[in-house]
This record gives structure tokens, C-alpha cells and sequence, in this order.
């Protein structure tokens, strides 16, 4: 059986893959970290700050996966170069 590969099209999905994962990184970084700053600034009480400690969570989360993606798509590109 021969193997059909694209390179071309690997290296693509990979740039698509680390686009993605700047988008989601620019999300947590910027969007998100300015909307708990708001709610912290607008809600004050015990259920705010167990409301904003899930938000940092889930913005580290955000932040990880971007990582993922972003070695995903450098890990497509060392495959496509070796074959």
C-alpha cells in the first residue's frame, strides 16, 4: 500500500490549529481577564468570589488548552517533515 500524503495541506491544518489557539489564548488573556475584572469590581460578596475563583479556573483551563493546540500543531509540522 502507498501512502498518499499532503504535505501541504498538514502544514495548513497545522497553521489553522495555531490560529485557533491564539484566538482562544487572546480570549483568556484579554476578553475574558477584562469580564472578571468587571464582575469583580461590580459584585462584592462571598458568592463573587467563589464565582470569580471559577473564572480564573476556567481561564487557566483556556490558557492549557491553547498550549495544547499550539504543540499539536508544531507536532503536525515535525511529522510532516519527517515523512
Amino acid at each position: 500500500m502507498i501512502m498518499d500524503f499532503k504535505y501541504d495541506l498538514s502544514i495548513r491544518q497545522a497553521a489553522q490549529i495555531e490560529e485557533i489557539a491564539g484566538e482562544m489564548r487572546n480570549l483568556a488573556n484579554r476578553q475574558y481577564t477584562d469580564a472578571i475584572a468587571t464582575i469583580d469590581a461590580s459584585w462584592d460578596g462571598d458568592m463573587s468570589s467563589v464565582f470569580l475563583g471559577h473564572c480564573n479556573e476556567t481561564k487557566q483551563q483556556m490558557t492549557a488548552r491553547a498550549t495544547e493546540l499550539e504543540n499539536l500543531a508544531q507536532r503536525i509540522r515535525d511529522v510532516a517533515r519527517i515523512i
